[in-house]
């Protein structure tokens, strides 16, 4: 089920790739989300190129503005991505960056989001922080799903290498300080937490 799902979202990106032939040729910095529901594709003087989307990216991880502005831009930045069929490492910066503020803010269903487009692009060979989100899933699988399923999954998954990551190594930890109870080692942890792994452990997000 889940190959047939990726096969049919790779075939899905390509059609519309196919579709929109120009690239955008917007400057504008600042660009609210709206959500496409008509057929036609967008106008390109609509849709900003890449060397925009990198400005606008560093604008919001710069920006003082409040989750809410950050999350429309991010989205925004998603969108025009999308319809120009850009699969590489901005489009892996820019969501491993909304994932990170959906974490510090506890925004799981934006979190899920991201998480699962990162899971596609590393599949795909794209580069990014792959270790430092193999963490962040297994603590919220751990930490969130009731499905002890979820969690075996979340560790099989998992190679040789992610297993030597000091994050993913963190992750593991917690999970054997819950599996025996152990609140002083817990305590620890969460006290030592690399990257956002605290924020997780906080229950801030899971």
């Amino acid at each position: 089920m889940g190959a047939s799902n990726f096969y049919v979202r790779r075939a899905s990106a390509m059609m519309l790739g196919q579709n929109f032939e120009e690239k955008g040729s917007s400057a504008e910095i600042e660009k609210s989300y709206l959500r496409l529901t008509s057929a036609p594709d967008p106008d390109p003087a609509t849709v900003r190129p890449e060397e925009v989307l990198e400005k606008v990216l560093l604008m919001v991880q710069n920006s003082q503005k409040n989750y809410l502005y950050k999350c429309d831009q991010l989205k925004s930045i998603r969108q025009d991505l999308v319809v120009q069929h850009r699969r590489n490492e901005l489009t892996v910066k820019v969501y491993e960056t909304h994932a990170r503020l959906a974490i510090e803010v506890g925004d799981l269903p934006e979190y899920n989001q991201c998480q699962s487009q990162l899971g596609t692009l590393y599949l795909e060979g794209i580069k990014g922080c792959l270790m430092e989100f193999a963490a962040y899933n297994l603590l919220c699988v751990l930490l969130h799903s009731s499905n002890n399923r979820d969690l075996v999954s979340a560790m099989s998954r998992l190679s040789a290498e992610a297993k030597k990551d000091d994050a993913v190594k963190h992750a593991l930890s917690v999970r054997a300080a819950m599996t025996s109870e152990n609140y002083v080692m817990f305590f620890r942890l969460y006290k030592t937490a690399p990257n956002l792994n605290g924020y997780l452990m906080g229950g801030s997000l899971c």
